[in-house]
């Protein structure tokens, strides 16, 4: 956010400013950072709306530390979290992407890619 007593140019940027961009950009990081592939994103929707993964990653979650230095501590959840707590899970407890997946998702291919992050 601008600081300035110009309420012109806040206005402008509060105007331009897109909660839904800005949530898929933190998501796509996300995914960068742990090297997430196509092939494995049903395997990861299905472990985020898995009723298993929402209790075991209960206890497993932090709050997150601001990157300034005069914000306080936020209760949010970030899409990295919820990401690297799925991917792990994916990865140790629910072990690889089964083959009868991997055949189903070979003939699919979508034009954008979606996670539910929640």
């Amino acid at each position: 956010m601008p600081n300035t007593n110009i309420p012109e140019i806040f206005y402008e940027w509060a105007r331009a400013q897109n909660w839904s961009r800005r949530e898929d950009a933190k998501i796509l990081d996300a995914m960068e950072a742990f090297r997430v592939e196509e092939v494995i994103l049903p395997d990861l929707e299905q472990v985020l709306d898995s009723e298993d993964f929402k209790a075991w990653s209960e206890g497993r979650r932090g709050l997150h530390w601001p990157q300034s230095n005069y914000a306080s501590i936020s209760s949010r959840l970030t899409p990295a979290t919820t990401l690297g707590l799925a991917i792990y899970y994916l990865r140790t407890i629910e072990g690889r992407p089964s083959k009868q997946g991997s055949k189903r998702r070979a003939g699919r291919r979508s034009k954008a890619t979606t996670v539910k992050l929640s």
